[in-house]
């Protein structure tokens, strides 16, 4: 069975926009799997920055 014809019409209409590179929203609608992975990579990168953010700043010796 082809993609097309397994897909639903939502799925459809997301993968359009993503092939034509069309920015996509946080509230618009995108499947559970595609929104479960952006937060996953949205708290790593935060997770990245503070711990980057909390390690101290030293001061040059002279």
């Amino acid at each position: 069975m082809s993609d097309s014809l397994s897909m639903q019409e939502p799925e459809k209409s997301f993968q359009d926009r993503i092939d034509r590179e069309i920015p996509i929203e946080p509230k618009d609608w995108m499947p559970n799997a595609y929104r479960r992975s952006l937060i996953r990579q949205v708290q790593r990168m935060k997770g990245n920055s503070c711990a980057k953010g909390s390690a101290p700043i030293l001061a040059p010796s002279n």
